[in-house]
């Protein structure tokens, strides 16, 4: 019997996933959050309502631990360090302190990534180029290679550690599409067209990110066969959420 997962793409504090939620909760086996709970571009979006919304989130994963998979976007990253080197468009200096306290009390409520069978979950996606230059510290650090069974684990490993490192630094990287200077960005930074072009091989990706427009999830076929998901709608209502069939996740 296969299982269903539900994606909802980037919050900013909008209400938007509320539907999802009240739609799915009691038919789906995981409701996934991608990320960008935090942070906004819409000057009608106070800081107060985005911190609420976060809130609320955070309260329905506790009450929902199995059911409700929270992964951290590029602008949650700001604050879970809160290093100048990791901040960005949007940042909110005035709410910088408590989201930090609040992103490093629930840090084990958080993710980087997930997998369900061949395909992965992040907040922006991994492509080759990034996964060789991940392979090559990890190697380097651990003195072993990485296995991909390990790479998810080893992702959301580095949520734990108290200060950023190497690890962090590469999940963070900025691709030059998003005014960067690597080929691609990491799996919080990743530009669609960065991973339109070089999607991560062996792997479907399903991710947020970048807006798409319409309300409904959008989906490219990669030359070596892999399917990518977009599914980060901007201000619009979210009519119709990108369900996955899997037997197993990580």
């Amino acid at each position: 019997m296969h299982k269903q997962a539900v994606f909802i793409g980037d919050v900013h504090g909008r209400h938007h996933w509320q539907s999802v939620v009240k739609n799915w909760l009691n038919h789906a086996d995981l409701i996934v959050f991608l990320g960008d709970y935090l942070d906004t571009h819409d000057p009608r979006m106070t800081t107060g309502r985005i911190d609420a919304n976060f809130r609320a989130i955070i309260k329905l994963k506790r009450q929902y631990p199995d059911k409700i998979r929270l992964h951290l976007g590029n602008h949650d990253f700001y604050y879970f360090y809160n290093n100048p080197l990791f901040i960005g468009s949007g940042y909110r200096e005035d709410a910088a302190d408590n989201w930090h306290e609040l992103l490093q009390k629930n840090a084990n409520l958080f993710r980087f990534a997930s997998r369900f069978d061949q395909t992965l979950a992040s907040h922006a996606g991994l492509t080759n180029w990034w996964m060789g230059q991940f392979q090559e510290a990890y190697e380097k650090k651990m003195r072993k290679p990485l296995a991909m069974d390990d790479l998810v684990s080893t992702l959301n490993a580095s949520l734990k550690t108290v200060s950023p490192d190497l690890f962090t630094s590469l999940i963070a990287t900025v691709g030059l599409r998003r005014g960067g200077f690597s080929p691609s960005g990491g799996p919080i930074w990743c530009d669609q067209r960065e991973l339109q072009a070089d999607p991560l091989v062996g792997f479907n990706q399903t991710v947020g990110h970048t807006p798409q427009l319409g309300g409904r999830y959008t989906q490219t076929l990669a030359s070596r066969g892999e399917w990518l998901t977009f599914n980060d709608l901007g201000d619009d209502p979210i009519t119709q959420p990108f369900v996955l069939l899997y037997e197993n996740a990580d």
